[in-house]
Order: structure tokens, then sequence, then C-alpha cells
């Protein structure tokens, strides 16, 4: 019964993929290759996430970074994480504050960072086709420690 389950459930997958394969102009298969991440020949660029530089303000945390571009034109969001001395990780720069380019300069806000508490930040460059995140560059190494007025 599992088998039957399973079989049907792979069946049901590849169904969908078909379907989805067949909207689209191009089919991509992830390959790495000498430090090289590749979507059926497109590459990003540059091939490691650039680190977050980051601005102190009084209850906010200006963040900057060079856009990634990917060969193939598809659109690249980015996943902002706010990341304390200790806690967990936070997304950050979400819904109606996403990054937003300024020619080859990505940039957002953290308006939700606490005063004198001390935060680095990653950005984590990501393909999405459909809903599916299908493609990204490993997150960016930690920027500089911050903190949104003066650190205690």
């Amino acid at each position: 019964m599992r088998k039957t389950i399973a079989i049907a459930a792979v069946c049901a997958a590849l169904t969908l993929l078909h379907s989805n394969f067949a909207s689209t102009n191009a089919v991509f298969v992830e390959t790495k290759t000498s430090a090289v991440n590749q979507f059926a020949g497109a590459t990003f660029s540059p091939t490691v996430a650039p680190v977050v530089s980051t601005t102190s303000h009084p209850n906010s945390v200006s963040l900057s970074w060079t856009a990634v571009t990917i060969s193939s034109g598809r659109a690249i969001t980015y996943v902002v994480m706010r990341i304390p001395t200790s806690g967990p990780a936070v997304a950050v720069c979400t819904g109606g504050n996403v990054p937003t380019m300024s020619g080859s300069t990505m940039s957002c806000t953290d308006n939700s960072a606490a005063n004198g508490v001390a935060y680095t930040y990653t950005e984590q460059p990501v393909v999405y086709v459909g809903a599916t995140a299908t493609w990204s560059l490993n997150a960016s190494a930690p920027s500089a420690a911050v903190c949104s007025k003066k650190c205690v």
C-alpha cells in the first residue's frame, strides 16, 4: 500500500513538473563547478554573495550590497537575515520593505533593530521559478557588527 502511494505521488509530481517545464522557455539544471553556480549554462555574477555594508541610525540600520546578476536574465530575490550575538536569526527587509536597486547597489533598512544591540547581517541571492526557490548562492559572509544608535 505504501509503495503504491509513493509511486502515485512521484507520478503526480512528474506530471506537475512536466506541465511547468512546458510553460517555460528553459529547463534549469543545478550544477556547481569550480565555485561557479549555474542554471543550464547560466552563471551568477559575482559567484559569491557580496557582504552587506551597514550604517547605524537611531532606531534602524541601513543595509546595502552589490547586486548579483544571473546570465539567464531571471530575477534575483534577496533573503536578508539579522543575526544577534545570541538568539535566532530573523529575516528583515520583507513585505513592503524589500531590497531595492539603485544602479548596481541593493539596499533596504532594518527598522526593527533594537537600540544598543549588536547585530551582523547576511544576504542570500535566490532565484524563484514560480513560488519555488530554484537556486541560490550561499548566504554572504556576515557583515561587521553594528548597533542601532549606540552599542551598550
